[in-house]
Order: structure tokens, then sequence, then C-alpha cells
């Protein structure tokens, strides 16, 4: 059957056979838009409800101040201020902002903290000791890529420069010392 078309019940092709000003018919589309919209009495009840509530005056009064309160410059002043200072903590920035990660308390670019944690490691991985080998993606086998920075998640604050296995297996095991500690145990006993 073709999509779209409107497959009539034995009752519909009895109403359309008579008309559609009859009382069954009436009746039945009555019936039908009780069953979809409910009561029309009970709707008009509902939103009189409605009504009544939002007159009440105690509700009137929280509108109207919340009006005045986004009108008024000082609360506006004040509402912002408090978000900047939420949003300027170093660990919050560090969350939200990509590239930039905090070293020793400070926000600093992803730039500064690779130039000072290069020159402190001497450019090799802090877990193997190994300088990255893996080639960097778009450079056609060209030239090798930098370490990671590797940082918590959850603070943004930096741990160190891994190269990319290192990078990958914390990664793979959740960052999660637990599991960590149970796969150096599976390796000691095999």
């Amino acid at each position: 059957m073709p999509s779209g078309v409107y497959v009539r019940t034995e009752e519909h092709r009895k109403i359309h056979k008579r008309g559609c000003n009859t009382p069954e018919a009436k009746a039945h589309y009555s019936a039908a838009a009780k069953k979809k919209y409910g009561n029309p009495e009970e709707r008009r009840k509902q939103s009189e409800r409605q009504k009544e509530v939002q007159n009440r005056p105690e509700v009137k009064a929280k509108k109207s101040a919340a009006k005045r309160r986004r009108k008024d410059p000082e609360y506006i002043k004040k509402l912002c201020d408090a978000q900047k200072v939420a949003q300027n903590r170093p660990e919050t920035l560090a969350k939200k902002i990509k590239n930039w990660f905090l070293l020793n308390g400070e926000l600093k670019s992803w730039k500064e903290v690779y130039k000072e944690l290069f020159e402190k490691q001497g450019n090799v991985c802090a877990i193997c000791g190994n300088p990255e080998t893996r080639k960097a993606p778009n450079s056609k086998g060209k030239k090798i890529s930098n370490l990671s920075i590797d940082h918590n998640h959850k603070t943004g604050e930096v741990r160190g420069l891994l190269c990319h296995r290192c990078n990958a297996g914390l990664g793979q095991f959740r960052e999660n010392v637990e599991f960590l500690l149970k796969a150096v145990e599976y390796l000691k006993e095999k």
C-alpha cells in the first residue's frame, strides 16, 4: 500500500455514506476530538485555574521583582562580576579553554608549558625516557611529532610530557592507578 493513503474503518465508511452532518457523524467526530484533545469543559476549567494562579498577588509580585532586577544596572553588574570571577579561576579556565593548562598553579598556554617542560625533561618522555618516534600526521612522514602534554582532565594540572605510546597507554587505562598496578602485577606473574 502506498504511503500517505488514509484507510477508513467500517464505521468511517458508514458515516461518510450518510453524510457528515448527520447526528451519528457529529457524535463520532466529537468523541474523536474528546479522545484526542480532552474534554473541552475540562480544558476551559484548567485554563481558568492557570489564569487564577497567574493573577495571585504573590505571583505578580515575584514577576514584577524579576523584571525590575533584569533592568537594574547594579544587579546586572553584580551578576556579571560574580560570573566573571567564577569563570576566571585558573582551574575553571584550564578545563574550559582548549590549549591552556595549569602548571604549578599558573594558567599558561600550551607553548609556554611545552617549552618549560621540554627544557626540564630534556626532550624525552617522562615515563619511558625515550624521545618521540611517531611521525607527525600531515607531514608525509618527514617530521617527528611533539611529545604530548599530559594533564589531569579533572583539574587541568599538567603532569609532564609523554611520548605517544605512553600517553595512549595511560588513556587506555583511563588514568586509573588501580588498573595500572593490576597490569604491573599481571606482567610480573606471567
